[in-house]
């Protein structure tokens, strides 16, 4: 009997470590099943979920003659209201991963409008500017303005080396400018003789530089050449922080373009500065 212990002990580790790996196995068929009845991509799920009651607008495409589709995220099964410039044309639902999806009724006029996409339980709106040229052929100009980040622009004349499209001023006084260039092209801009920020444009030829608070009137962006010599400049406006009021015409270099004082102090200049190399 002592001498057949070992082995008898031997055999009982043995079927020990056969019972712990075929638990394992089942373990791991069992999370594969888990996995297969997934309802989307692990990818996907991993995803940032918008904050609370914020509607994300994600994808704007607006055809020459106003033909719209809007698309974003908000909270699953979110109620959202749409305006276009203070009138409501309708609402969307979310569906149960909170993604929507919005197609106007009537084509978007003509010159500036603000769309405006909030979740009807509360929370900050979302908005997206558009101006449609009367000259049909040229691309809208469409710029978001998310509740909590700064502007960003979605589409824009593609026709010049660089363009100026958008610019911000925020209710703490920082500004930012958002426009087109040649990808890769380096960008900068100056505050009287302060060099403000620099950028580069991105693939698609998209570029923003966000600066800091100034009291100057003007801000002087630029294309600059591989050794940072000044190429082509434009001069804007700076609108001074804290004005609230109703959409009004300003010029910049002689084109027409639109204030937007919105009631949060967020000041939006929609631009056509442009200029060819």
């Amino acid at each position: 009997m002592t001498q057949n212990r070992p082995v008898a002990l031997s055999l009982l580790g043995f079927a020990v470590a056969l019972a712990a790996v075929g638990l394992a196995l089942s373990l791991s068929a069992e999370d594969e099943r888990r996995v297969e009845v997934l309802p989307q991509p692990v990818a996907q799920m991993a995803q940032p979920s918008p904050e609370r009651h914020t509607v994300m607008v994600e994808v704007v495409r607006i055809g020459e003659r106003g033909d719209t589709v809007i698309a974003g995220r908000a909270d699953p099964m979110a109620d959202i209201q749409v305006e276009l410039t203070g009138t409501a044309i309708g609402t969307v639902l979310a569906d149960s991963r909170g993604e929507w999806v919005f197609v106007p009724t009537a084509p978007i006029p003509e010159g500036l409008q603000v769309l405006t996409l909030a979740d009807r339980a509360g929370g900050p709106p979302s908005r997206v500017l558009t101006v449609i040229s009367s000259h049909h052929g040229q691309p809208a100009r469409t710029i978001l303005v998310p509740p909590n980040d700064r502007l960003r622009v979605l589409s824009g004349s593609s026709r010049q080396d660089f363009a100026a499209l958008a610019l911000e001023r925020t209710p703490t006084g920082s500004v930012t400018i958002a426009g087109r260039a040649e990808p890769g092209k380096g960008v900068q801009a100056w505050f009287g003789k302060g060099l403000a920020g620099r950028t580069q444009a991105d693939p698609d030829g998209d570029w923003r530089l966000d600066l800091a608070n100034s009291a100057e009137p003007l801000v002087r962006v630029e294309t600059v050449d591989a050794k940072g010599k000044s190429q082509v400049r434009l001069d804007l406006p700076v609108p001074p922080p804290g004005q609230i009021g109703a959409p009004q015409s300003i010029t910049v270099q002689g084109s027409l373009g639109w204030r937007v004082a919105f009631p949060d102090g967020r000041i939006i200049d929609v631009v056509d500065a442009s200029a060819a190399r």
